[in-house]
């Protein structure tokens, strides 16, 4: 079955549609199997993808004729992996769908591999998910959480995707390529997935066959050990046949 990925930016007339075509023509020359959509946290339905997102698409040969869609719990539940451009758009999105939270990331900060700067971002998730339940109910964080929450702030590496929006051709290209190295590193990651999940299920088909074997080696134990009981207990009543008559005829 094929995954379901939704790109998410603020409009869907830049960075997310190109993200969307970009990885429906990549998934497609690797042969990986992917539905792919894309969606804004601030735009309606209808509007046309921007000219110089739709001329970097062309001059790489990647069709799209899509147009802007408004985030919804539908797409939402349609997605398998929601990936946003920006840590904003991510917030955003989970403030109206925290039902998502296990499967939204910026695209950047999902193809990350380093481990530690994925533990401070998991920290800072945790400490704005307890700033929004505080200030819902009128409190705010410690002082040493805040303090917390800047440091963390500080030293974690972008993992935003710059808004071309405005902006010349030639920072069409530089964030489309930016965007095309994370695709790649994603089709990675994916694939990656993909065989361990694999791996798991062949692992359980063995096991289920081996298990079949030993059942059926039980089985055949089982009927092997019946017949020896039924046999022995043939022999006793023939025993005791013999020995009723040998008493019979003791008497006459």
């Amino acid at each position: 079955m094929a995954m379901r990925i939704l790109f998410v930016c603020t409009g869907n007339t830049c960075r997310s549609p190109m993200a969307e075509a970009m990885l429906r023509s990549m998934a497609e020359g690797r042969g990986f199997p992917v539905e792919v959509r894309s969606a804004g946290v601030s735009t309606v339905n209808g509007l046309p993808v921007s000219a110089h997102a739709s001329k970097v698409l062309a001059d790489r040969k990647v069709a799209y004729d899509g147009r802007s869609s408004a985030i919804s719990g539908e797409a939402v539940g349609w997605a398998d992996l929601i990936l946003t451009m920006t840590v904003s758009h991510k917030r955003m999105l989970l403030e109206r769908f925290p039902e998502a939270v296990n499967k939204t990331h910026t695209l950047k900060e999902f193809v990350d591999r380093d481990s530690s700067v994925l533990s401070d971002l998991e920290e800072v998730e945790r400490l704005y998910s307890e700033l929004h339940m505080k200030a819902a109910l009128g409190e705010q964080l410690g002082e040493a959480e805040r303090t917390r929450l800047l440091e963390l702030e500080r030293r974690i590496p972008s993992f935003d995707i710059a808004d071309p929006f405005g902006g010349s051709l030639e920072e069409y290209h530089s964030c489309a390529n930016e965007i095309e190295d994370a695709l790649r590193r994603l089709l990675d990651k994916l694939q990656e997935m993909q065989g361990q999940d694999e791996g798991e299920v062949e692992g359980a088909n063995e096991g289920k066959d081996e298990g079949g074997k030993d059942e059926g080696k039980d089985k055949g134990n089982e009927g092997k050990n019946e017949s020896e009981v039924e046999g022995s207990e043939g022999n006793d009543k023939g025993e005791k046949g013999e020995f009723e008559g040998k008493d019979g005829n003791k008497d006459d």
